[in-house]
């Protein structure tokens, strides 16, 4: 299977997202609950076999969205992994069901670029785009904040800064302060 680019990550597309469901305040990462409401998604915490972490279904017959994410997990994980899932719901629009491993929660996160599955990649790349803002993470930089920092402010795991910080330089996003 072919890499992942994170050059060719449609940023466009991301950005009419957040703007439609009006999800970023500048200051903060992204609302679940009211974007899992807007999408109509059957949201449940549940217990998933040892290692996975999530998983996104759309019902072909019906159109139904279900996403399930472990119940146990870290919370700064629990809401990365809810964003991931989301992020699969902008991809398809069929009946794949698709799961969050933990081997790509770990050593895999690290390097998107080399990720094995593009999907897996691009969903990983959603979720940190929908909550890390542009502005806010820039500013952070700006003042010197380490992304651990930046990441405990905004709940999620450190990784996700990166992916954000990353993602903003590949597609040119960071403005002039």
């Amino acid at each position: 299977m072919s890499q992942f680019n994170l050059a060719k990550f449609d940023i466009e597309y991301f950005k009419a997202v957040i703007e439609y469901y009006g999800l970023h305040q500048h200051e903060g990462a992204v609302g679940l609950r009211q974007l899992i409401e807007s999408l109509d998604v059957d949201f449940r915490y549940s217990t998933l076999t040892p290692n996975v972490q999530g998983m996104a279904l759309i019902v072909p017959a019906t159109g139904e969205k279900k996403i399930r994410v472990k119940h146990d997990l870290d919370p700064c994980w629990r809401r990365f992994i809810i964003g991931h899932e989301l992020g699969h719901m902008f991809q398809y629009n069929r009946g794949d069901l698709l799961f969050s491993t933990i081997q790509d929660l770990t050593s895999e996160l690290d390097d998107l670029q080399n990720l094995a599955n593009p999907v897996e990649a691009e969903a990983y790349a959603i979720s940190a785009y929908l909550y890390v803002p542009l502005l806010y993470l820039q500013r952070q930089l700006y003042l010197g904040s380490p992304f651990e920092a930046i990441a405990a402010d905004l709940e999620i795991p450190s990784t996700a800064v990166k992916l954000r910080y990353q993602i903003a330089l590949h597609t040119g996003e960071f403005l002039e302060l």
